[in-house]
């Protein structure tokens, strides 16, 4: 463009000062206003200099075959779905060949847990460290599976017969994250009525979302922050930021993004600490100053907070990093986990008013608890615990829990 300009000048007496001074001025122009809208903010005075959380999760549909840059996302050529790496390599998705025969080993409904009985599912496990595990539907009937995210994969797993999770499909990063200092979240939720499976990992800026459809994943889009907890049912999200390599949430950058309507809604939710981990103990559509929120602090205790600022509730004792809300309409339940690192047990509190209790522990499941999700298996309304183990020879585990719950709730 720039020889274009010059070259009309064919003919003409131009000193080299004016040629240079005009050369100048073209590149301002077609340079300097891309440069200037990047670093204006929103409109929104909640946006970040990352860009808006709201329009990103709105612009989900539209990214679905767009490559990210910077974040190390390519969606596959092939169409079968996206992988996010550590590095700009494009990673391999493989959907399991019987899967019609697994089909029919689907379990909908999984067999009745006896309180406070821990089983374990055997199948081939991932041989990488997990690091997110998420309850999402894999049918339209309602049934569903296990994502397990891991330091070199995303996995879809299902529930079969016998006790066992068979693997459905695969992603594998072409470059594996670190074990060390690697911390991550996925979490399943709605968008526009659609269900969608975000994955948020310490290493990247945005939060990487995806559809689970006809056996596989399919890169949905992207939106701003890492997902710290979601009530799926409802498209309630809660957000915050990890910081470039931080392992724990920022609390003065938490946030709720309610995805339940035609546009997402945005509501600051700062708190005084960072965290490890978190969740939505109540939602009020309310106002977001009637939320109830817990999140377990670096130093092992837990909070409770309604509306943002200093928290209503300390726990006593110091917990493990995970956490999952529990709660029923007319109790407010936390699950958590001792804090052995070698030989964890996973606790029941229950929050009464300003005050934080433990009510119930587990037998010592010989192993450190990595990850936590919560959901009725088997009907009978009350929220069991799915968890990943390492065990002390480095090996992992996924297992179920019905907690001890009290008799009248």
């Amino acid at each position: 463009m720039l020889c274009i300009y010059l070259k009309s000048f064919e003919g003409r007496r131009m000193s080299r000062f004016r040629i240079a001074f005009f050369s100048i001025i073209l590149l301002l122009f077609f340079i300097c206003p891309d440069s200037i809208l990047k670093s204006q903010p929103a409109d929104d005075e909640s946006t970040s200099s990352r860009g808006s959380a709201v329009t990103e999760i709105e612009t989900l549909e539209k990214e679905k075959a767009v490559d990210i840059p910077g974040t190390g996302m390519k969606s596959d050529p092939a169409g079968e779905g996206a992988i996010e790496g550590a590095g700009d390599d494009i990673g391999t998705s493989t959907v399991n060949p019987e899967f019609i025969r697994l089909k029919e080993n689907r379990l909908r409904v999984l067999q009745k847990a006896a309180p406070g009985a821990v089983s374990y599912f055997s199948g081939d496990l991932p041989p990488d460290q997990i690091i997110g595990i998420a309850v999402t539907e894999i049918d339209g009937d309602g049934t569903r599976g296990l994502v397990l995210l891991t330091t070199g994969s995303m996995e879809v797993f299902q529930f079969s017969w016998g006790g066992k999770i068979e693997r459905l499909w695969e992603g594998k990063f072409t470059n594996r994250f670190p074990s060390r200092g690697t911390a991550a979240s996925v979490f399943s939720s709605l968008h526009q009525a659609k269900k969608i499976v975000f994955v948020s990992v310490n290493k990247f800026s945005k939060s990487l979302a995806y559809r689970w459809e006809n056996g596989r994943i399919v890169k949905a889009g992207r939106a701003n922050g890492s997902f710290v907890d979601a009530i799926a049912s409802k498209g309630i999200n809660l957000l915050s930021e990890y910081g470039n390599g931080i392992i724990s949430f920022s609390g003065k950058d938490t946030h709720f993004i309610n995805t339940s309507g035609e546009k997402p809604e945005k509501s600051g939710f700062p708190i005084d600490v960072d965290y490890f981990s978190g969740c939505i103990l109540r939602w009020m559509d309310e106002s977001v100053e009637l939320a109830r929120v817990a999140v377990v602090t670096e130093e092992g205790k837990i909070n409770v907070y309604q509306g943002p600022g200093k928290p209503d509730a300390v726990s006593a004792g110091v917990y493990g990093g995970e956490l999952a809300c529990a709660g029923t309409k007319q109790n407010e339940y936390l699950l958590t986990t001792t804090n052995s690192e070698t030989d964890d047990a996973i606790v029941l509190l229950e929050v009464k008013n300003d005050s934080i209790s433990e009510i119930w522990r587990s037998s010592q499941l010989g192993g450190a608890v990595t990850n936590l999700a919560t959901g009725d298996f088997d009907g009978d309304g009350r929220l069991e615990v799915i968890g990943a183990l390492r065990k002390t020879e480095g090996l992992y585990a996924i297992f179920r829990l019905l907690p001890g719950y009290p008799e009248k709730q």
